[in-house]
């Protein structure tokens, strides 16, 4: 009798059966694992039950001797058990997990955008960890941000979250119900199933779906792998060596990675996923390393002054670029590949002298070239600095007046012909990675951090269109749009802006002047920001908690190198309320040196003697913020 007809005949067989109701199937409260690949599959407590990837609760259980039969909302499961094993849906079950047994499944590698779930059930919650979340953590490679999933584990020790992932990634999962932060291995189209003991220890802990042979060997492989590469201690102590004694031990370390693989999956016939994991680990591990060399080891005050003058992350980000052929796209598995990415965007691109002349001369190009405002005198006053452009610090107060009058009539369109130089520069930059994959996720990360992020709606549809252009992954390109259409959706609420906003005409001291004879008898705060940045932005959100305690303290908002759309919508998505400019290029120059502001957000208070208080804390420090005020009176 095939498979298929002994099936039929046993569901017949048992479904014939007079069935009693009873309270509990004890017998079957178990993890229960194929005989065939030794793969959790079945869970039964008391009032829930986990088969075929669904978590349930039991609405009724029926026992006919050693048959049962298990009733939910939406199946009735037939299950017959024989000492140690059961046999449900055709196959023959066991209590008895045995890893040396275990018939790994390999599954390929996806590098496309998807969702994947995570469920599972803990076991023996106590009282401590009643009601901590079940949480998350996704490292987003297009955005180069770290992103936290977090669900509400039931009474019944249940849980299930879905997460967005770029591709089959490992992903974070928290400490809560773990003796601490552990990885794991999934695809889109996965649910993944996870049994955890609550002691958290790997021993215990099992997997049914997608990727749970992989997972299996994440978690097992630590107790081996400490044995072959060097501990902590000994890690941070080769932070004090010279340069080339640690690219030494970095090699050494690297080849202990590829001793311990070797070992490993000689014992335990590991999946080749799982080795494609760990190999991408132990690369972009390397080369994190060597990167991180000079800023980790100054940190920790080690070695010498000689050694930490020269920096060698431009060349250890070289050697990595060039390390990463066409076909390499096992880095994704790695979230270490995302800490890196993210490390290189920031990094790769530096302006040197050179390049911010280019800029210059590209910028009186631009306004011979495309501006119909500007006098016969304006153009000869261009035509002079044509070979090296304009630094308005090396102009004389003549010059700079010029100059200052021209950029208050071009200043849009200057602004933004500079925001999209500088945008294309980048790209230009981040175009060298002769990978396409590594290529692709500097530029998506480019455009989310200099666009999206800073909510620059001036060029935001010309960067799409840029950036989407040289990107061939689809899902990365429909990533990107949907949060682009949904951030330009903002702008909309344009007409609703209820602050006064405000542009001078005039120069940055009368200006000045002004809000203060506005405001006699009054503390002035004033904040120097940019929409481009982001802890200006992120101080928004906690100034307006302190402003009810401060209804004696006018707050006044100088918003610099910034358009005028980019400025208004800020204003519109934070509501920061106090008086707002949006100074000129003149204004600017003039009140960023007398204040001797050289960062941002930067703030200064001036209090009801006129007295100009410098460096006072910022909002984000509550206390210390509001403690300052109180002592100036």
């Amino acid at each position: 009798m095939n498979r298929i007809a002994s099936l039929l005949f046993t569901i017949i067989l048992v479904s014939c059966q007079t069935y009693e109701v009873v309270e509990t199937a004890e017998e079957l409260e178990s993890l229960w694992f194929d005989k065939a690949t030794m793969e959790w599959v079945l869970k039964i407590e008391s009032n829930i039950v986990f088969w075929v990837n669904k978590i349930e609760v039991i609405e009724k259980i029926e026992r006919s001797e050693n048959d049962f039969k298990i009733t939910t909302s939406t199946q009735t499961i037939y299950a017959t058990l024989s000492n140690d094993s059961v046999f449900i849906d055709g196959r023959w079950l066991t209590r008895y997990f045995k890893d040396d047994l275990l018939v790994p499944r390999d599954n390929e590698q996806i590098i496309q955008r998807g969702t994947a779930v995570i469920q599972g059930f803990i076991d023996e919650i106590d009282s401590l960890s009643q009601g901590l979340p079940f949480k998350v953590y996704v490292n987003d490679f297009v955005l180069g941000d770290q992103l936290e999933y977090l669900t509400e584990v039931d009474s019944n020790g249940v849980f299930r979250l879905e997460i967005e992932i770029n591709g089959t990634q490992d992903i974070i999962l928290g400490y809560e119900y773990f003796d601490h932060w552990r990885k794991l291995l999934v695809s889109p189209g996965d649910t993944l199933t996870i049994n955890v003991p609550r002691s958290g220890s790997s021993e215990n802990i099992h997997f049914a779906g997608n990727n749970s042979s992989a997972n299996y060997d994440i978690f097992y492989m630590n107790e081996l792998y400490q044995s072959f590469v060097p501990d902590y201690i000994t890690r941070n102590r080769a932070l004090g060596y010279e340069p080339d004694e640690y690219l030494q031990f970095r090699r050494d370390y690297r080849q202990s990675d590829h001793r311990f693989l070797d070992e490993y999956c000689n014992q335990n016939n590991c999946t080749e996923l799982f080795q494609q994991w760990f190999i991408s680990n132990s690369e972009v591990e390397y080369f994190s390393n060597l990167m991180k060399f000079s800023w980790q080891s100054l940190n920790y005050g080690l070695g010498s002054e000689k050694r930490l003058i020269g920096d060698l992350k431009e060349q250890y980000e070289q050697q990595f670029m060039d390390s990463i052929n066409q076909d390499s796209k096992l880095y994704h598995l790695s979230s270490s590949y995302f800490g890196l990415i993210n490390g290189i965007s920031h990094r790769v691109v530096n302006y040197s002298q050179e390049t911010n002349k280019k800029y210059r001369q590209a910028e009186i190009d631009f306004l011979l070239n495309n501006e119909v405002l500007l006098s016969n005198k304006d153009r000869e006053f261009l035509l002079g600095f044509k070979d090296n452009g304009i630094n308005p610090k090396e102009l004389n107060e003549e010059e700079k007046e010029v100059w200052w009058a021209i950029e208050d009539r071009v200043g849009n369109s200057l602004m933004t012909f500079r925001m999209k130089s500088g945008f294309e520069y980048h790209m230009d930059e981040l175009s060298n990675a002769e990978n396409d994959y590594t290529k692709e996720l500097l530029l998506t990360q480019h455009f989310y951090r200099s666009i999206l992020l800073d909510r620059n709606y001036e060029i935001m549809d010309w960067a799409f269109e840029k950036t989407s252009s040289q990107i061939r992954n689809e899902s990365y390109v429909q990533y990107l749009k949907t949060l682009h259409e949904e951030i330009k959706s903002q702008e909309a609420k344009t007409e609703l802006l209820d602050l006064t906003a405000i542009k001078f005409d005039g120069s940055g001291n009368t200006l000045l002047k002004k809000i203060q004879k506005d405001n006699v008898g009054q503390s002035i705060v004033i904040d120097f920001w940019g929409t481009w940045c982001q802890p200006c932005l992120k101080d928004f959100e906690v100034s307006e908690e302190i402003k009810s305690d401060l209804s004696h303290v006018k707050f006044i908002y100088f918003c610099v190198y910034s358009a005028e759309r980019n400025w208004k919508n800020a204003l519109i998505k934070y509501n920061p309320q106090g008086d707002h400019y949006l100074l000129s290029p003149r204004q600017t120059e003039e009140l960023l040196e007398m204040f001797e502001v050289k960062s941002f957000p930067t703030y200064l208070l001036i209090d009801k003697k006129g007295n100009v208080h410098r460096e006072i804390p910022r909002v984000t420090n509550r206390e210390e913020f509001l403690k300052y005020l109180e002592g100036i009176g």
